[in-house]
């Protein structure tokens, strides 16, 4: 298996990872249409073996140059994937007493494997006290601003905590390019499970961008004219896409997600989707969705 590492470098890291997708590509893209989740926006090129390494390669000549120089931010570490409230136990005193499922534990560059709690909502926009009408409006709109400015205030703590505590951490946080290059390596080992639109996103962003990177040469790959308009006019049936999940934030994930206070309204949510795209289809296609 060539591409389960050990690795030598966070370069070769990522190199290997390209070379894996094209392989698989090259080898079984042909005759196996690729994975798409339903009512999540899907690239046209999505089925096109030539888009996905197109892209592929693009970011290949682009990894020596867009890796942080700090050795720091590039040097290994094990990582747990799953740090969510679920998996910590804390005793009477807050302290700390296991951690559990570390099935998913990984080796990875800081830069990569760096991540805020998944305790904290980065989704929000941030709030930090109630507005004055707060009384006036209604239990839902109460609710959801409630939780909005205790995210916002555990942000703020977390943030500053981790400045001062954890100074490897903030400076992963506070790299400029540091959720791109997070989503570079999230984006380029899925293409084929519907990640082809938002890996061009983050090539696009890289391009613009080049001149921030540290490097005197030029970006090794170039996006005509005519694809950043095709991009750019997709990119405005995926933004749709993204608030609408947005707005089922707390109720249901784009994965299908739900806890068991949200099931009953997700259910509903979900009959409401279903109900509604069975309209557009019709003969075979209709048949294969309503399986």
């Amino acid at each position: 298996m060539p591409y389960h590492g050990p690795w030598t470098s966070s370069a070769k890291y990522l190199e290997s990872i390209a070379c894996r997708e094209i392989d698989w590509i090259n080898a079984y893209a042909d005759s196996q249409k690729s994975n798409k989740t339903p009512w999540r926006y899907t690239s046209p090129e999505q089925n096109s073996p030539e888009a996905h390494l197109d892209l592929l390669q693009k970011y290949r000549s682009a990894i020596p140059y867009i890796l942080p120089r700090d050795p720091d931010l590039i040097s290994p570490r094990l990582w747990h994937p799953d740090l969510h409230a679920g998996n910590v136990y804390i005793d009477d005193q807050a302290r700390l007493l296991s951690i559990i499922d570390w099935q998913g534990a990984w080796t990875t560059p800081v830069f990569i494997g760096a991540n805020p709690s998944l305790l904290l909502d980065y989704g929000i926009d941030m709030l930090m006290k109630l507005p004055n009408n707060f009384r006036t409006l209604d239990d839902a709109r109460k609710k959801q601003l409630r939780y909005q400015v205790s995210q916002s205030i555990l942000i703020h703590v977390y943030e500053t905590t981790t400045a001062r505590d954890n100074p490897l951490m903030y400076k992963v946080m506070r790299h400029p390019h540091g959720q791109t290059l997070k989503n570079l390596e999230a984006f380029i080992g899925s293409t084929w499970n519907n990640c082809l639109f938002p890996l061009e996103e983050c090539l696009i962003r890289v391009e613009n961008e080049w001149d921030h990177f540290d490097t005197t040469e030029s970006c090794p790959y170039h996006f005509a004219e005519e694809r950043l308009r095709q991009h750019y006019e997709q990119a405005r049936c995926f933004n749709k896409s993204q608030e609408f999940w947005k707005g089922l934030q707390g109720v249901l994930t784009d994965e299908g997600y739900a806890s068991n206070e949200t099931l009953s309204k997700a259910v509903e949510i979900y009959n409401d989707m279903r109900e509604a795209r069975l309209k557009d289809l019709h003969g075979e296609e209709r048949r294969k969705f309503d399986k």
